[in-house]
This record gives structure tokens, sequence and C-alpha cells, in this order.
């Protein structure tokens, strides 16, 4: 198989994504279990003293799905936003990053070191619209942008990662 080349070209917005694709389904999980403790808080107190009316309870259910999309929106600002920002700030500091995947593994070169990952190394990959996040054991990963594949082989990488690495 002829090597298919990556040279990494930086965007805050890639890191958006990938932060996005990582978290968002865990936030979600969180805003729906603090929703949920909320309402079971809720539903205890009222088994002490009942509402006076109907319309109090539809109210404070309101109240109640309004406090869990604010823990959502700060949760998912700190950890996504902030995150991406910080991780795409440390990576421009590495000019000149190039991935070369082939059968054997991943080749990373950059203007200060060059590494060799063997497939076994991962654990798994996701796509996105515009990303492969390819993950280790550790939980971190490595972004490609699809946008950076030498000559359009998008098909051929995600080929490739297919048949190397778990989904």
């Amino acid at each position: 198989m002829t090597p298919i080349r990556v040279t990494i070209a930086r965007r805050r917005a890639d890191y958006f994504e990938a932060f996005h694709a990582i978290l968002a389904r865990r936030l979600l999980r969180f805003a729906l279990l603090t929703l949920l403790v909320l309402v079971i808080l809720d539903a205890a107190r009222g088994w002490l003293r009942p509402p006076n009316h109907p319309r109090d309870v539809a109210a404070l259910l309101l109240l109640e799905v309004a406090i869990a999309a604010v823990v959502w929106g700060v949760a998912y600002g700190t950890t996504v936003y902030l995150t991406a920002q910080r991780m795409y700030r440390t990576h421009l500091r590495v000019p000149g990053k190039t991935y070369t995947f082939d059968d054997s593994g991943v080749r990373y070169a950059s203007a200060t070191t060059a590494s060799q990952t063997a497939w076994s190394a991962f654990a798994s990959y996701r796509e996105t619209p515009n990303l492969f996040l390819l993950f280790f054991p550790n939980r971190t990963f490595a972004l490609i942008s699809k946008r950076n594949v030498d000559d359009g082989r998008v098909d051929d990488l995600r080929t490739l990662l297919h048949a190397r690495i778990s989904k």
C-alpha cells in the first residue's frame, strides 16, 4: 500500500469539533442526571407537603429544566471550549507536523522530533464530519483533519483505519 501523508494545518474549529464529539454526550447525560436529581428531590418534598396548585408543579419543573440547561452550558463551556482552546494553543507551538499512515503503523514527524507508532498502540478511532480521532488506551488522542490528507485519499485512510484499529 502506498503511504498516506497528512500534513497538519491547525485550525481552532478542528479542536472544537473533536472535543464536542468526545464530550457532548457525557455532558448531556450529566445535565439529565442533574434534572433527574432535582425532580426526585422535589417529588420527595411534595410527598411531605403537597403543592398548592398544579401550576406550581409546572413552574417548578420549568425551573428545574432551566437549572439543568445552565449546568449543561457551564459544563460544556468549561470542558469543551476551554480545553479545545488550550490544546489548540499548545499544538501551535509545534510547527510542521506530518503523519504518514501505512501498513506498519503511523509515523509522526515535526521540526523537533520523529516517532513511529504501531497500530496495536491505538485503542480505537472515531470519525466526525471533518476529522479522524485516533485514541490511545489512556484516552488521549491524535487529531487528523480530513482536509489535510494528501491527494484526497480520505477513503483510503478510512479503509486503513477500519482494517487496523477497532472502532
